[in-house]
């Protein structure tokens, strides 16, 4: 196992907020489930909800119970109630105090748990804190990670990091791989470390299994080509895209179906006026920018197609899984799939050179 990479744990931490968010739009809402939004949602402490909740918005506090999975997206979350079942977060900020009788599925900037985790806790972010008791094993990538003294881990932790620090109680083995490891606590099992250092051990650290040490060694850089930060871009704009697919549905859950379907019912005239739209307008933005009283005008043109030309890649993907489910009768979360696969395929072929400025000069303007 080699040292994960600034550039690999963003994409970690990247690919795992692209599930996570998937996850969150797979479940279309139901009877069964209950979906809010809002700049501020908050489940209050005598509040109690019995279904499947999809909970969005720039913060989110719960301080009463859930029963069901749980699917989190907002800048900020807090979760001070308990939980009955699995929760999946996409944070900036996530702060973890109540008891989540499942797993927790987290991608977010800064995470901190001080409560209690039944089964298992998957975490990529840039700083994770643990001083909770964790009845399963953790999977942990960051760059910053650090296991307080009243940290329990009943089974494994597995971590990928810059820098980590165990001070607590691990009751498995430990495998990381890190620049830098300092132990201030206890491991019942096995530590097996792949590190660029030999791990610092304080007066009162207790590996009571094997220890075992593997040096990275950091090999000097070379000029050679990499796909990384094109891989790590393409995952910025998927995940960017699928945000905004999120925000829109969420507030207006037929926006895009509403489009795809007049693609559906009008092709030619709806690639005919995108076409059109996409030379004229800019001639027509020019012309104004020539005239001072024309120049808000023009500026306000430029943001609309700038905006026009965005959301054209995610119409088009709708608009495939809206296709195949009118063709084949497919369920909404096979669609889903189709929808995500289509997306994922423009957005690569948009970064080939000549072919991706070709496929950006082809979208469909939308039209009313």
């Amino acid at each position: 196992m080699k040292l994960p990479s600034k550039h690999q744990l963003k994409l970690i931490s990247i690919t795992f907020l692209i599930i996570i968010i998937s996850l969150l739009i797979l479940n279309p809402v139901s009877a069964k489930s209950i979906s809010k939004s809002g700049n501020t949602v908050t489940i209050a402490a005598d509040e109690t909800l019995n279904q499947t909740t999809f909970l969005s918005g720039n913060q989110i506090r719960i301080d009463g119970d859930i029963n069901g999975t749980t699917f989190l997206a907002a800048s900020s979350v807090e979760i001070n109630g308990d939980i009955k079942g699995d929760v999946f977060i996409a944070a900036q900020n996530i702060i973890i105090n109540g008891t989540i009788d499942g797993s927790v599925f987290t991608a977010s900037q800064n995470v901190s748990v001080s409560g209690l985790i039944e089964k298992n806790l998957y975490s990529a972010g840039a700083a994770i804190n643990l001083n909770a008791q964790t009845n399963g094993s953790t999977f942990l990538a960051g760059q910053t990670i650090t296991l307080k003294q009243d940290n329990i881990i009943k089974h494994d932790s597995f971590i990928g990091a810059d820098e980590i620090y165990h001070a607590g109680l691990i009751e498995g083995d430990l495998t990381s791989s890190s620049k830098n490891l300092e132990v201030s606590g206890q491991i019942d099992g096995d530590l097996t470390y792949h590190s660029e250092n030999e791990a610092r051990f304080s007066n009162e650290a207790n590996v009571k299994g094997d220890t075992k040490w593997t040096e990275i060694k950091v090999e000097p850089k070379q000029h050679v080509k990499s796909y990384l930060p094109t891989l790590l871009s393409a995952l910025y704009s998927l995940l960017a895209a699928l945000v905004v697919w999120l925000v829109i549905r969420l507030i207006r859950p037929d926006f895009w179906i509403t489009f795809a379907d007049k693609l559906l019912t009008s092709p030619l005239k709806t690639f005919g006026i995108g076409i059109l739209t996409l030379f004229v307008l800019p001639i027509v933005i020019i012309l104004l920018m020539m005239t001072i009283i024309g120049i808000p005008l023009s500026l306000m043109i430029i943001v609309a197609y700038l905006i026009s030309l965005y959301i054209s890649k995610i119409i088009i993907a709708v608009f495939i899984g809206f296709w195949f489910q009118k063709k084949f009768a497919w369920s909404n979360a096979l669609v889903f799939w189709i929808f995500l696969s289509s997306l994922i395929i423009i957005t690569l072929l948009t970064f080939v050179p000549i072919l991706g400025w070709f496929i950006r000069l082809k979208k469909p303007t939308p039209i009313n």
